[in-house]
């Protein structure tokens, strides 16, 4: 063979070997894998049957023993059977109850014994009663036929009598399967062990449990106190696979179906009764949380930050599987920044049942759709609302939350900020858009101002029209040295084109938080240099915020604000609630919430008793060869 010839033959070896690694790594994402042991070998044949037409489920016996290994190194897998809780990470493993398997008490059809109770049983398998004469008088001892401590059936024998585990004990065989325990029963006659109803035969005879026979009208009526449940147990991301979410759907629809039900009667196992099925149905149910802010009309920029924000969080929240296997489902609703609508959004909250909502962008807005969110028992935490009444009314209390800095605590930053340009600060107009946060905001600044600059300092508080563009106009017959302006970045924008067409373009800019975006500077120029803006106190060198940035914008292509970091603040914070919640139900989303502490990229969050951020997370940047810099123009002088 020639050298090239070779060199061919082993480049084609090596491109089949790779294509058929992808495709195996590519058929592992899409197929899932449900093991089970011996003990349930009956009810995955049944399964193997009734699915076998689908190609994407797949079967494999394995060890009992085996089976948490095998889920943990197999994210796509099931296990069908019975887990020791205790060695089960709850946050890891999820589980669905598929049906209950009775356990039997058997002896050979010689012995005379036909009832036994808890405490007899007790006895028997601990080794404290050696022989059967205590019973019927009968002289011989007890041989018993125990199984593995492995063994799901001991497990739940040994939970049954209460009892850490059934160890082994003298004049004892180890049984593995329910056919050795039955071999062995039917070979000595003084023996005595437990296996599954299903299993039972005539080479046995089944005896009563607390005078309780073991017969399918009781087992199935629940009248039979020894059973063992069987799930299907599972890794919690694969719930969130959406490869195989209609094989998942197929799988959990037939086994809620009256088809298998009927099978597993015939298998003599117990079937789930409607209302157990409808209870796992709802408990499998996504956990919907409600986001809503303007998504249309002139604050849409600040909306879509807030949906962003919410949905970058569930995303990495639905990564994370730490909710039993239950993703986290948004529901968006635009509430158009106006009464009416959000009130819609409320009641269309109300009506999915979410278990919070993270909205609105207007304090109006808030304060209005709360009163729906208060009376149902809906936790509320807004990322954009910063006037006081939305948290500090009494029925609020509690249930009211924030993410973003209250009014006053705004006003001061900007305040002292405006004070500290000593040389500039001659006459100040203060630019608010009217609304409830407009207006308050500026009253604020103003009254924050007199206290802190001189007398001589002309301060004006005027109004401006959103939909009017043409802001020089504000200032035809007064021109101020500083302008301070409360409203969306893209009015901030237009605000500063007009001036420099006006020629005014030496005011020295202060901008609220609805100016810090990157947009603001993209929508100015040239004209943003020097601008001052409030904004959330980030560490844009932190490798923590350089990433967020790029997953943000990868995700959405839109440029990220302050209140895209507020939703998703206010949005994991919620959802690590749940989270906590769903391992305590005794906790009220409330009160984890009240009392949690949350990393930020603004610097960690908690709550003070009205639900607003504890300390402040805001700080005055400026616009610098088109970046927002940190500065130090808040500080006390």
């Amino acid at each position: 063979m020639s050298l090239v010839n070779y060199i061919k033959k082993i480049f084609l070896l090596l491109t089949v070997f790779l294509v058929s690694s992808c495709s195996t790594a590519s058929n592992s994402e899409n197929t899932i894998t449900i093991a089970y042991s011996e003990l349930d070998s009956k009810l995955a044949a049944l399964l193997t049957e009734k699915l076998e037409h689908n190609s994407k489920i797949k079967f494999q016996k394995i060890e009992q023993i085996k089976c948490i290994d095998f889920l943990h190194k197999n994210p796509n897998s099931m296990y069908l059977g019975s887990i020791d809780p205790l060695v089960t990470n709850e946050d890891d493993i999820s589980k669905i109850v598929v049906a209950k398997d009775s356990l039997v008490f058997v002896v050979n059809p010689s012995n005379p014994i036909d009832n036994l109770n808890k405490e007899d049983l007790s006895k028997i398998f601990l080794g404290n009663m050696k022989t059967w004469s205590k019973l019927q008088g009968l002289k011989q001892p007890i041989t018993v036929i125990n199984k593995p401590e492995t063994n799901a059936d001991n497990q739940t024998l040994s939970k049954f009598l209460q009892k850490d585990n059934l160890r082994a004990t003298q004049n004892q065989f180890i049984a593995n399967t329910n056919e050795e325990a039955l071999a062995l029963v039917q070979q000595y006659e003084n023996s005595i062990s437990y296996v599954s109803f299903s299993s039972i035969d005539n080479r046995v005879k089944a005896i009563n449990l607390n005078n309780i026979a073991p017969t399918i009208l009781n087992i199935n009526s629940g009248n039979f106190p020894l059973y063992r449940v069987i799930n299907l147990y599972y890794s919690s991301s694969l719930y969130l696979n959406e490869k195989v979410q209609d094989e998942i759907k197929e799988l959990t629809e037939y086994l809620w179906s009256e088809d298998f039900r009927h099978s597993l009667n015939e298998l003599k196992l117990v079937s789930l009764t409607q209302a157990e099925i409808q209870v796992i149905k709802e408990n499998n149910k996504a956990v919907k949380i409600g986001v809503s802010g303007p998504l249309s009309g002139p604050y849409t920029e600040l909306g879509r930050s807030i949906v962003n924000g919410a949905r970058l969080a569930v995303q990495e929240q639905n990564r994370k599987a730490n909710l039993k296997g239950k993703p986290v489902e948004l529901i968006i609703c635009d509430d158009k920044a106006a009464v009416a609508s959000a009130l819609e959004c409320a009641n269309k909250f109300l009506k999915e049942k979410v278990a919070g909502v993270i909205g609105h962008l207007n304090s109006n807005i808030s304060i209005e759709a709360s009163k729906i969110y208060i009376n149902n028992d809906i936790v509320q935490i807004s990322p954009g609302s910063t006037h006081p009444w939305l948290t500090n009314r009494e029925e609020a209390r509690g249930k009211v939350f924030r993410t973003i800095d209250i009014d006053e605590r705004q006003a001061l930053t900007l305040a002292k900020a405006v004070a500290n340009l000593q040389k500039l600060r001659k006459n100040i107009a203060i630019l608010h858009n009217g609304t409830i946060y407009g207006s308050n905001l500026a009253t604020l600044i103003e009254n924050y101002l007199l206290k802190n600059v001189s007398e001589t300092v002309k301060i004006e508080s005027l109004k401006f029209d959103v939909s009017g563009k043409h802001f020089y106009k504000v200032f035809k017959h007064n021109t101020p040295n500083i302008v301070i302006f409360i409203g969306e970045y893209a009015d901030a924008a237009q605000m500063l084109m007009d001036l420099a067409l006006d020629n005014k373009s030496d005011i020295t800019f202060f901008g609220a938080d609805g100016n810090f975006s990157k947009r603001f500077i993209q929508l100015a120029g040239l004209r943003a240099e020097g601008a001052h803006v409030l904004g959330c106190n980030i560490d844009d060198k932190s490798e923590e915020y350089i990433n967020f940035e790029k997953n943000y914008s990868k995700n959405f292509k839109h440029t990220l604000s302050s209140f895209s970091i507020y939703s998703y603040d206010a949005t994991r914070i919620l959802i690590n609630a749940i989270v906590d919640q769903n391992k305590n139900k005794s906790k009220s989303l409330s009160s984890l919430i009240q009392n949690s502490v949350t990393e930020s990229l603004c610097g960690d969050i908690s709550f003070d008793k009205y639900g607003n951020p504890e300390k402040s997370r805001i700080a005055i940047f400026k616009v610098h060869e088109g970046k927002f810099i940190k500065t130090s123009l808040d500080a006390a002088k």
